[in-house]
């Protein structure tokens, strides 16, 4: 049992790795090529440049 899922593993690993998979791989980067756009993109703008821009608080911390 344990002969045949290392040979399935050893399988799977060949296919994954070829020229057919690279190019799958390529053809699927390619499709998203617009969509994401990385972290460096979300913290552009995650926290306002100045504090006028934020948004008022509610609840001050320590403030019930």
């Amino acid at each position: 049992m344990v002969l045949g899922l290392g040979l399935g593993i050893l399988v799977l690993g060949l296919l994954s790795t070829g020229r057919w998979a690279r190019g799958t791989a390529a053809q699927a980067a390619a499709s998203f090529e617009g969509v994401d756009r990385g972290a460096a993109a979300g913290a552009r703008h995650a926290v306002p440049a100045t504090p006028s821009q934020r948004v008022p608080l509610l609840f001050r911390p320590g403030q019930s």
